[in-house]
């Protein structure tokens, strides 16, 4: 009696190890068909996302049996995979998430939108540093044309003033010439008169020299 027990329980045992837990991948659905391959009839549409337990059995074509609702079948193993898929995760969580704001408590509600406030400021946040980090760029961007803009115009003054010097010496050599042009016609017109007064003279004097030269030789 002990003996037959213990062989139940391994057989049980070993039914429990062989047997696995699969998910149809997120293929939308496919077919649960009696026996190896697609020549075999369809038992059911499996949806993505159903749990099948797989048998230790392989066919050929690359197909497995699987046992779902009390039936057994063959399904192409490409088509599940070890977890349901990402989608099928993520659905899951957000019908339970709903559940559980449905069912939470006030303090709990107010944790919740605490923690979506919390997720909103980082997010703010993270803005706000990008716009300072721009800022601040353009900041030293205006900086570096400001220092350049004081250097320009401190070498504008710079040059307005030699400009203004060089009006001042243009100026002066303009007097100075005008006061030059009016010395040489007043030395013009002084030896001019100069000229005709030495002539004057010389017309003056030779006539008599002339004469007395014809007296001495009369005598």
């Amino acid at each position: 009696m002990k003996h037959l027990i213990l062989i139940t329980v391994a057989f049980l045992v070993s039914i429990q190890a062989v047997a696995e837990t699969r998910y149809v991948s997120d293929v939308l659905q496919i077919q649960l068909r009696s026996g190896p391959g697609t020549q075999y009839r369809i038992l059911k549409t499996l949806q993505t996302g159903t749990a099948l337990q797989v048998e230790d059995t392989v066919g050929e074509n690359g197909y497995v049996q699987v046992t779902f609702d009390g039936k057994t079948g063959w399904v192409a193993k490409q088509y599940l995979m070890g977890q349901p898929s990402a989608r099928i995760q993520l659905s899951k969580l957000q019908k339970e998430l709903e559940t559980f704001k449905a069912n939470a408590s006030p303090t709990e509600n107010k944790l919740m939108a605490l923690e979506e406030e919390n997720q909103q400021l980082k997010l703010e946040l993270t803005d706000s540093q990008a716009s300072l980090t721009s800022v601040r760029q353009e900041l030293d961007r205006i900086t570096e044309v400001s220092g350049k803009a004081i250097e320009l115009d401190a070498s504008n003054q710079k040059l307005r003033l030699e400009n203004s010097n060089l009006i001042n010496e243009m100026d002066i050599l303009r007097i100075e010439n005008t006061r030059l042009a009016e010395q040489n016609n007043r030395d013009f017109i002084l030896y001019g008169a100069f000229a005709v007064f030495l002539g004057v003279i010389i017309a003056l004097i030779v006539p008599h020299l002339t004469v007395k030269k014809k007296h001495s030789e009369w005598f």
